[in-house]
């Protein structure tokens, strides 16, 4: 958002009406869709790295923390329900990927981008990319769970709101939004 109103252009008003990386990349081009993008990711790690300070978690002292879920959820909601622009905002997955960055799940994120970017090489559509990711991502903090590696609550970080927003995503696209 601030981005495009530096820019004189409302957002809300062009492409998907989204203030995230991939309206700007639409609306705006590549040089200030890479700026969004580097500003969601840091929006989804500063908090969670934050929190992982002061609750003794990762990547300082251990595994990921329960505030640190909590941390990457609420920069997720924030980014996705902005209540600076009427509960309107991104999809939030490049904020969910950055709380997976600080959470020092590497792993995860990159398997996750892997598949997501294939999605998008293989099927054109930026949506069923994110989805893919979001899904992968998902499916693996589960696992870690499950093992221990992670605390059970952490696939909040990546998979709500960001896939239940997606779910319209696909005939949005396909009519041109």
């Amino acid at each position: 958002m601030i981005v495009g109103r530096a820019l004189g252009v409302n957002l809300t008003q062009v492409g998907s009406g989204r203030t995230g990386a991939t309206n700007v990349l639409r609306t705006l081009g590549v040089r200030w869709a890479i700026v969004v993008a580097v500003s969601d990711l840091l929006k989804g790690a500063i908090p969670v790295l934050l929190v992982g300070w002061l609750t003794l978690g990762a990547p300082w002292w251990g595994a990921p923390t329960c505030g640190q879920v909590a941390a990457g959820s609420f920069a997720v909601l924030g980014h996705t329900f902005s209540p600076l622009i009427g509960f309107r905002g991104g999809r939030g997955i490049l904020t969910g990927g950055g709380g997976l960055l600080g959470a020092v799940l590497a792993g995860v994120r990159g398997g996750a981008e892997f598949c997501g970017a294939a999605a998008i090489w293989l099927t054109r559509y930026v949506s069923v990319g994110s989805l893919v990711g979001t899904i992968v991502a998902g499916v693996s903090v589960v696992g870690m769970a499950l093992v221990g590696a992670a605390p059970a609550p952490f696939f909040a970080v990546r998979n709500s709101p960001a896939g239940v927003h997606h779910f319209g995503t696909p005939r949005q696209t396909s009519s041109g939004c």
